[in-house]
């Protein structure tokens, strides 16, 4: 195994991934329990190996990909196996083609962003292109929400797609405040690192605004709107926490990942009645 090799722990993002999906899976009127666990155990896989293949990259000093040292980790080698030999199969049987498309496109993305692309002088990693990582990752994620729901043309879901890729887009740009010192050392260019941490947190501040605007914008006076208020809400707390707190870690970092979690809370109490 790599020397120094950290490995992010994972807990708060399985929650935040399922909660979009759950969300989606809110708003689809015919649901099964099978649905459920196989989406929930399929976000769980998806995020562990994503997330284990970005810093185990990051952890070599090359940034380089080692297969074999990669698969030396017996958790590694579980949920790649069973992706592929279980996951994916009956992916064929219980999801829709809707959803496999979605996964897979989202999939991909998730893996791309962290490569070192080379080719003749072309040598870039996606992840460290200016608000390119940001955007990505909010897509991504945010398609959870259309895997969840198995479509995409209602305007609710269209409004809950693209209100959660921007609250996500700002949550990963606040996960890199805590990063900053090794961001300018490896010459990557968030958005505090390039824009300063004041005018970083103005400019979410103001896709925080664009967010509930635009879902006002599409479901105008709906009970839908709750969640986004409610989520808005929270997400200026921890923007000013993150302001005014010289330890940023918890803020950006677990509270921060937590925004996913009260958009699904939010979005089931308006479900519920």
């Amino acid at each position: 195994m790599l020397k120094n090799q950290i490995f992010k722990p994972l807990n708060f993002f399985f929650i935040a991934a399922n909660s979009l999906v759950a969300t989606g899976l809110l708003t689809k009127p015919e649901q099964s329990l099978g649905e459920w666990l196989f989406l929930i155990w399929g976000g769980i896989t998806g995020i562990f190996l994503t997330y284990r293949f970005n810093d185990f990259i990051d952890g070599h000093p090359k940034l380089e990909f080692d297969f074999k040292e990669f698969f030396l980790i017996r958790s590694h080698l579980f949920f790649t196996v069973q992706l592929i030999f279980v996951l994916i199969p009956f992916s064929f049987i219980f999801l829709s083609p809707f959803r496999i498309f979605v996964l897979a496109v989202s999939g991909f993305l998730g893996f791309l962003y962290s490569v070192n692309i080379r080719g003749g002088n072309i040598h870039i990693r996606l992840k460290n292109v200016f608000l390119l990582k940001n955007f990505l990752i909010g897509i991504c994620w945010g398609s959870l929400v259309l895997v969840g729901a198995d479509r995409y043309d209602h305007h609710l879901i269209l409004t809950l797609f693209i209100f959660s890729t921007i609250q996500v887009l700002i949550g990963s740009s606040l996960r890199d405040f805590t990063d900053i010192k090794q961001d300018t050392i490896e010459y990557v260019r968030s958005l505090p690192v390039s824009m300063g941490e004041n005018n970083a947190l103005l400019l979410l501040s103001l896709l925080n605004i664009l967010s509930v605007l635009i879902s006002w914008m599409i479901l105008g006076d709906d009970k839908w709107m709750i969640p986004v208020i409610i989520t808005v809400i929270w997400r200026f707390f921890l923007l000013w926490k993150v302001y005014t707190t010289s330890e940023k870690s918890y803020w950006c970092q677990k509270m921060n990942l937590l925004t996913c979690f009260i958009i699904f809370i939010g979005s089931f109490f308006v479900w519920i009645n």
